[in-house]
């Protein structure tokens, strides 16, 4: 990540402790988890790193193993359980059927779902959301994404635009 500059600037990219450091405690944020395969290594690594973080951190995968990592090695942190398709998602007809209709939420058992706002309204999430489950859509680039968003979730992450 270090040989990697910032769009336009002479930046680096910052590493998960610095990027932490530097907000400081003052908003919550979402650690999202991206792998494959055994969960462990990386969940450790990042719990190792938020566990210090000054405010309120949650994380989130598509992957739900390594949110029952979470759930059973730092229950204490939040987790949410990423799924629904983005653009241009490319995966084995299995994969699509799980992170479309969240089959292993029993293994995750998340405290909220991140879902693609492409596949909102979906009767899954809906259902899910009418049984108290918190969903946060992504992402909103639009005014349009963003209303959409309103009307299916109870927030959303959002990109290009001020909400």
């Amino acid at each position: 990540l270090r040989g990697l500059l910032l769009a336009g600037t002479d930046q680096s990219v910052p590493l998960l402790a610095e990027a932490l450091e530097l907000v400081g405690g003052r908003v919550p944020v979402i650690v999202e988890i991206k792998n494959r395969g055994r969960a462990g290594g990386m969940e450790r690594a990042v719990h190792e790193i938020v566990s210090g973080y000054a405010g309120d951190v949650a994380v989130a995968s598509f992957n739900p193993f390594s949110l029952a990592w979470f759930k059973e090695n730092a229950p204490g942190i939040m987790r949410g359980q990423s799924a629904g398709l983005g653009k241009g998602a490319r995966s084995a007809v299995h994969h699509w059927f799980v992170r479309r209709l969240i089959l292993l939420n029993t293994v995750s058992r998340p405290h909220f779902v991140n879902y693609g706002l492409r596949s909102l309204p979906y009767s899954a999430v809906t259902r899910l959301r009418g049984a108290g489950m918190p969903i946060i859509a992504w992402t909103a680039r639009s005014e349009a994404d963003a209303a959409k968003a309103r009307a299916a979730a109870d927030n959303f992450m959002f990109e290009g635009i001020r909400p």
